[in-house]
């Protein structure tokens, strides 16, 4: 019996490596002005990754560094905005970044009401 909520797992996964290509493309538009960003930048699109892979294989923490990179994206998203020169471009991938973010979080935490997790035992 395939239980459909797994799939879930998939496409948080998936959704999480998205927002890690966004992130890199974001590094490139918005450029880099000290090693502090880059070093900053190169552990988020690390910890990015690596919570792609924990989503994939079903890892508790998961949910949790996904918490950690939306309260980040939401620092950065008002860091830009309070800046003089805000990019449009750097603004709207943050906003996409958030809005899958969080939707991989839904996916991950969406469980079935009725759903029994304990095992099943014939007896004879």
């Amino acid at each position: 019996m395939k239980v459909k909520f797994l799939d879930y797992y998939n496409i948080a996964s998936n959704l999480v490596l998205c927002t890690f290509v966004l992130g890199f493309i974001n590094v490139f538009v918005r450029g880099l002005t000290s090693t502090e960003d880059l070093i900053i930048a190169g552990l988020v699109l690390v910890l990015r990754y690596f919570s792609a892979i924990l989503i994939k294989r079903r890892f508790a923490i998961g949910k949790y560094l996904l918490l950690i990179l939306i309260a980040r994206n939401i620092y950065k998203l008002c860091d830009i905005t309070v800046s003089t020169g805000a990019d449009t471009v750097a603004i709207s991938l943050i906003v996409i970044q958030i809005i899958m973010t969080v939707g991989a979080l839904v996916l991950i935490t969406k469980l079935p009401a009725k759903f029994d997790f304990r095992k099943k035992y014939i007896r004879s």
